[in-house]
């Protein structure tokens, strides 16, 4: 029925606890009260449904509608929620605002669903894991529950069906080739109503050891296996007797891996391009270049069904196993209701994501309960967002594999790659063109390369999921890059020495140029001239002292950059976030070094680099070397370096600490900070219709600033930094900020006759006009008081300075009510989001708070 075996358990009892799930067996009530919820005639009821859903799903709600309405004469509405003054629903689906069981009822399996009336009878919640397992709920409630002419249900209903385990995905999965490698590992993902009992696992009919069931992961180690085809067999078997088998065929080669070139991120005339899919596969495999490609186009242009029929279909039929692989994929577009959260690439899955309008973390939820989906950020930074700064999730963190540069080099992108690295994400780059006309792969000769063992689906999608890609312009350009004899992302545990080798070969008549070796925070660890060779190869051996490195070739007209390899240990020198301080013309960073390597260290120092972000390069001088000596095991030193910044732009700073210990082994630790001359340090701006919406700004340097060329941008849907949308943006003209103060923009509408006194009355102040208040005149466009808010600096050029957010928190907590203030403090770490340190705050117009700004020592 669904692709596997499985045998049919209905519970039919009170089930509370989740963690047991299904009893196997139960006891039937010999006459259970029953509960009407409509009782025919003029009764009214409203089926509640989630925002999407399937047109079959559609469809089974609005049968089910119809039959309520048919066999009772009741009044069946259908709604989004629940409207004021109605107590009468049928939950339909997993909606959050109506389940207190939300969390629980969410690690339903695709094939599990459960039926149950609260709320005294006003309620019954019919919910599943999967769509198809909704529809026979919503058939079973029809056939087994609701009887004639009045809708009965039994007071204690709480109906479960439990499949089989589900195995949401195996590795290695079916088609699977592996080069250099003969003893490799399997894992399976699973879910299970009744919790698992058993696994059993067997290569080539020999049985082989299930190592962990642990959070519905399954792993085990293969033995020596020999080059040629092999089979994997696993079985599964719940607590209550169903078993469900998985297999997958899978070959040693006994080789290297090959480099196929292509673009996984272009549109057609399915959402804003142009050319149909088939005329995009057409003129991309007539040009006998690229060895994969895959459109991309906006999902919200998507029905589930609409989506299987185009992409799936079009990209299936020009799969050539050995030839030319073609993905399937989609661009969740982010809309208001989202934030700013930008535009990212889910590809290998039947399913349309962005029509629910899914929040972040919702998105990452389903991306990990997708079994075979993965995931690309798609041109991250200021024009389209940048995914909550990057905010880590752990669980999402092997789906979301790929990031993506666009338009040549894109030094701004290589910066927010190292900063989402230094988030914790492992991740690989991509280049593609996002084209919108007709000249896929062909606008510009920047791609992307993939290692693998073969030009099969599978082999790629494996690749991509162990970060095995590099980006280049040169078309000709090879690069195996190995540390210990690991390719380009691997990651490496607790290694003594790393021992590097990049392998280099072009075609092209210049040759090389110049490679580098990256690692944290991009410090340049190490460079080589190869000159006009075409064929180079670079061996060095290095300490580990970086979280991680890749190798990035930025001259004589090449250009490239590799997948990290990441090294994996608990070094145990660490330092902490960066703090700012002022003094005089300098600027101090603070911050401690703590020695928990296990050894003493010596020669210990600090180096302060301070640059634009995208500048920091081998040879740069620093601007502070601070010298610390001796570190005992245990100690914890407090350091500051004084440094001079630059005051018109942010400033990115790098402190790196070095220090030898016993042993003669060298250990780093690497932090970051960005910091700014201007600071928004509170904003009471709820409400189009507030007559004292004000921004307060705090001058972050020394030194008086007059601005001219500034815009305080206003922003409720992603990709709107300085791009004049008119009311929107609000100039700072004549704005005279003295040297570590704050000044009050109060921004009033066109036709408010209030005056500075109306101001200070309204707030209990005693500001002055043109001193330490100024006001502006902004016809803003309304927006809802729960909506994603974002304020931004920037400048004349649209370059944004730093941002402010609210009701931005990921969980959809409303931060902001009418007459309160939103409070902030200077970024953490090198983030370009200012702190929120107040929620819901008493408006204090020209008072800091303690914490909102650097010590100023005088």
């Amino acid at each position: 029925m669904r692709g596997f075996k499985k045998t049919t358990a209905l519970c039919l009892a009170v089930l509370l606890l989740a963690a047991a799930g299904c009893a196997p067996t139960v006891t039937q009530p010999t006459a259970p009260a029953t509960v009407a919820i409509t009782d025919g005639g003029e009764t009214e009821y409203v089926i509640i449904k989630p925002l999407s859903m399937s047109d079959a799903t559609k469809n089974a709600v609005k049968d089910l509608s119809d039959w309520i309405r048919n066999q009772t004469g009741a009044r069946i509405k259908t709604a989004f929620f629940l409207p004021e003054g109605q107590t009468r629903q049928i939950v339909i689906g997993l909606v959050s605002e109506w389940s207190d069981r939300y969390e629980e009822l969410k690690k339903l399996s695709e094939a599990d669903w459960e039926i149950s009336l609260r709320d005294g009878g006003d309620t019954l919640l019919v919910t599943a894991g999967g769509g198809d397992s909704l529809r026979e709920a919503l058939d079973w409630l029809k056939k087994e529950s609701l009887s004639e002419g009045n809708m009965k249900v039994k007071a204690d209903m709480n109906q479960k069906y439990c499949a089989a385990p589900v195995i949401k995905s195996l590795s290695p999965a079916d088609g699977t080739h592996y080069a250099d490698c003969d003893r490799p590992s399997f894992r399976l993902r699973y879910v299970s109503g009744y919790g698992l009992e058993t696994c059993s696992a067997v290569v080539d009919g020999a049985a082989i050891p299930c190592d962990a069931t642990i959070d519905g992961v399954v792993t085990g180690a293969m033995p020596g296996l020999t080059v040629g085809e092999h089979t994997l067999t696993v079985v599964l078997t719940d607590k209550g007797g169903q078993s469900t088998t998985a297999s997958a065929s899978f070959t040693l080669t006994g080789t290297g891996l090959n480099a196929y070139r292509g673009e996984i991120h272009s549109h057609t005339v399915e959402s804003d391009g142009q050319g149909t899919m088939q005329d995009a596969y057409d003129f991309v495999k007539g040009k006998g270049v690229m060895d994969f490609f895959c459109t991309t186009d906006h999902n919200y242009y998507y029905t589930d069904e609409y989506y299987q029929r185009v992409q799936v279909t079009t990209a299936d039929a020009n799969y050539e196993e050995g030839k030319f692989v073609s993905f399937y994929g989609q661009e969740y577009t982010s809309r208001v209701e989202d934030g700013l959260v930008g535009h990212l690439n889910v590809y290998n899955t039947p399913h349309v994501y962005s029509a629910v309008r899914l929040h972040l973390p919702d998105l990452y939820e389903a991306l990990v309960a997708d079994p075979d989906a993965f995931g690309q950020f798609n041109h991250p930074g200021q024009s389209w967002g940048d995914f909550d700064d990057f905010r880590y999730n752990e669980a999402a963190d092997e789906k979301m594999c790929l990031f993506e540069f666009q338009q040549g080099e894109g030094a701004l992108y290589e910066e927010r790659f190292v900063y989402a690295l230094s988030r914790g994400w492992h991740l690989s780059p991509t280049h593609n063109e996002d084209n919108h006309v007709k000249n896929w792969t062909e606008s510009n000769p920047h791609h992307t390369v993939i290692m693998a063992s073969a030009l099969t689906r599978q082999d790629l999608i494996n690749a991509i999921r162990l970060n095995r890609t590099y980006v280049t312009n040169d078309r000709t350009l090879l690069i195996d890059y190995r540390i210990n004899g690991e390719v380009l992302g691997s990651r490496l545990t607790a290694p003594e020495k790393l021992h590097v080798v990049v392998t280099l070969d072009t075609e092209r008549e210049q040759g090389l140029g110049k490679v580098t070796l990256v690692g944290e925070d991009g410090v340049v660890v190490a460079a080589q001239e190869c000159g006009r060779a075409k064929h180079f190869v670079w061996e060095l051996t290095l300490d580990p002292e970086e979280d991680y490195y890749y190798v990035k070739i930025n001259s004589n007209g090449v250009w490239a950059i590799t997948a990290p390899i990441w090294i994996e240990q608990a070094d145990g020198l660490t330092v902490a976030d960066i703090t700012q301080a002022k003094s005089g013309a300098y600027d101090l960073m603070r911050t401690t070094v703590t020695n928990g390597t296990g050894s003493a260290l010596h020669d210990v120092k600090a180096t302060f680099w301070v640059d634009a972000p995208d500048e920091l390069k081998e040879n740069t001088t620093p601007q502070r070397i601070v010298t610390i000596g001796d570190l005992a095991v245990g100690q914890t030193a407090e350091l500051t370096g004084q440094v001079s910044l630059t005051r018109s732009s942010q400033n990115r700073v790098v402190c790196v600490v070095t220090g030898t210990d016993e042993a003669g082994r060298r250990h780093s630790a690497t932090t970051t900070a960005r910091l700014q001359p201007l600071i928004i340090t509170e904003t009471a701006f709820v409400s189009q219709s507030a007559k004292y919406n004000f921004i307060e700004l705090y001058n972050n340097t020394n030194e008086e600033i007059r601005e001219t060329n500034l815009w305080l941008v206003m922003m409720n849907v992603a990709g709107l930094f300085g791009r004049g949308y008119g009311d929107k943006n609000i100039p700072i003209r004549d704005v005279v900020l003295p040297a570590f103060s704050p000044v009050v923009i109060w921004v009033k509408k066109p036709g408010n006759e209030l005056t500075a006194a109306d101001f200070n009355a309204h707030y209990g102040t005693s500001l002055t006009e043109g001193r330490d208040l100024f006001i502006v005149e902004s016809e803003l466009e309304p927006y809802y008081n729960g909506a994603p808010v974002e304020w931004a600096i920037t400048t004349s050029n649209g370059y944004e300075l730093l941002g402010a957010h609210w009701n931005y928190d990921t969980q959809r907590v409303k931060q902001s009510q009418p007459g309160t203030s939103m409070q902030y403090a200077l970024p953490v770490g090198p983030s370009r989001y200012l702190t929120a340190v107040g929620v819901n705050s008493e408006p204090t117009p020209g008072i800091l708070l303690p914490g909102q700004v650097p010590e100023v020592m005088k």
